[in-house]
């Protein structure tokens, strides 16, 4: 996996691990300003079980683009560009 820079964006491939299910987005907008970390559920549902389910907490986020309703669910596991393990290191490599 590899960041990248296109046009100012900071972009990497993301894997998001789920009940024992993964899928790779191969570029995913990494915003560094965000509170929230935003995936649109079209590009995963087929894959992962992530569907809305009662309980879930809904939230709202505001942007440049005016304002967004969300599911808010916790992932198993999510990975991009080199950093697999957070923890390893105090160090970025």
């Amino acid at each position: 996996m590899k960041l990248s820079i296109v046009n100012g964006i900071l972009l990497s491939p993301l894997t998001i691990s789920h009940n024992g299910k993964s899928i790779t987005l191969e570029s995913v907008i990494i915003d560094t300003g965000s509170a929230h970390t935003w995936v649109n559920l079209d590009s995963v549902e087929n894959v992962l079980d992530v569907s809305p389910q009662e309980g879930d907490h809904i939230i709202t986020a505001f942007g440049i683009g005016g304002r967004d309703v969300a599911d808010r669910k916790r992932i198993d596991q999510i990975q991009f560009a080199p950093f697999e393990d957070w923890t390893s290191s105090p160090a970025v490599r």
